[in-house]
């Protein structure tokens, strides 16, 4: 007969030894793959240098948070007992969740200069695992897909990578929700992806009906009346000041049925 003491460890030795097998990979890519910052051109190549280096620190970063998670629902934690999971690029990266969000557990798995599909042994694709995400996510908020626009994937490829995104999420948590995010508007040097931008959303949003998930529409809500992104909100023409996320949280509260104090 297991104690229960084995029965509680049980749970976290497996979880332990998925990791150290996941960032054995995770080592060996970026061994074996070589990738130059050139190569992957991201949208946000002013704010990370070094992609590929910056892909696997925040990935395993990811995957230790989740085993500190893991071992409070072992241990009994009812206020971790659900995630709520923002997936995206920089712009999501650069969302303070604890600033946001206080007293809710929330996950931020952004990337900077993050693509919705895969990029050599890199990109949002390869990292749809319940290791790297969360391990009992309520929903998921994703917003992904203006670094595909600035490296030249059209949008009808970025739709197909959503549909694979979804697509593996549904099958790895059936009952979490889905809420897809339109891309927000850009200015400046970057203000030419947003006719670009325009028609992804536009397809986005007929995905998300499709495919019966939750849509934010964010873009009409950050931009100003030249359909740019609006100039207070942002330092570079792409990313937010950090003090301006506060649109974006009202709309994730309004599906959380959260009403802020």
């Amino acid at each position: 007969m297991v104690s229960k003491h084995k029965a509680q460890v049980m749970p976290v030795l497996v979880w332990v030894i998925t990791i150290i097998m996941f960032s054995l990979t995770v080592s060996l890519q970026a061994e074996d793959v070589q990738v130059s910052s050139a190569s992957v051109k991201p949208a946000t190549t002013t704010y990370v240098l070094n992609y590929t280096d910056h892909y696997d620190n925040r990935l395993n970063m990811f995957i230790k948070e989740n085993v500190q998670i893991q071992k409070k629902l072992t241990e009994g934690d009812t206020v971790w007992a659900e995630q709520v999971v923002l997936l995206g690029d920089s712009i999501t990266e650069g969302f303070n969740v604890s600033l946001y969000f206080p007293g809710q557990t929330f996950v931020n798995r952004g990337i900077a200069g993050d693509r919705s599909g895969m990029v050599d042994g890199r990109g949002l694709m390869n990292r749809l695992t319940t290791i790297a995400l969360a391990p009992n996510p309520s929903h998921f908020f994703v917003m992904i897909g203006v670094n595909d626009l600035g490296s030249s994937v059209d949008s009808e490829k970025i739709i197909s990578n959503y549909q694979e995104i979804v697509n593996t999420l549904q099958a790895l948590y059936p009952k979490t929700i889905i809420v897809v995010e339109s891309l927000l508007p850009c200015r400046g040097r970057y203000a030419k992806l947003n006719q670009k931008i325009v028609d992804t959303n536009s397809k986005l949003r007929v995905f998300a009906k499709e495919m019966e998930l939750e849509y934010i529409d964010l873009y009409s809500l950050y931009k100003d009346d030249n359909g740019e992104l609006k100039e207070e909100v942002t330092r570079d023409g792409i990313h937010l000041k950090k003090e301006f996320y506060t649109p974006w949280v009202e709309e994730i509260n309004k599906r959380l049925g959260v009403n802020p104090k």
